[in-house]
């Protein structure tokens, strides 16, 4: 729980740092960047690991769950990467679209590394 409390500082850095340059803390300026996606990942990772470490029983389980976990994995690293690219070239990002999007990805991650970490510990 403490290693997810410190992956969510870059979060609250965010809102820290509008709130001083006295714009609105929304949404969009918390996550539009794209940081719930790393956290994600970082999310995703560990549960793959807890799940690779855990054994053999329930296989098929834990297959479908640590297939969720690589799939969060992948998506949450190639769209950080994209937006991280169009950021650097200069693109316009919809920051409420990152937002929404960020937020369902890592409901989603919480979903499947819930369940990794749950099975690896039956």
């Amino acid at each position: 729980m403490f290693s997810v409390f410190i992956a969510l500082l870059p979060l609250l850095f965010n809102g820290l740092a509008a709130f001083g340059r006295q714009s609105a803390v929304t949404l969009s300026t918390m996550l539009g960047r794209g940081e719930l996606l790393l956290i994600s990942g970082a999310i995703a990772a560990a549960a793959i690991g807890e799940i690779i470490a855990s054994g053999e029983d329930h296989k098929v389980r834990k297959l479908f769950a640590g297939g969720g976990c690589v799939l969060v994995l992948a998506l949450t690293s190639l769209w950080f990467a994209d937006i991280s690219t169009a950021y650097k070239a200069g693109t316009l990002i919809d920051e409420g679209v990152v937002a929404i999007g960020s937020l369902i990805i890592f409901l989603a991650t919480i979903i499947t590394s819930g369940s990794c970490v749950a099975l690896s510990e039956e």
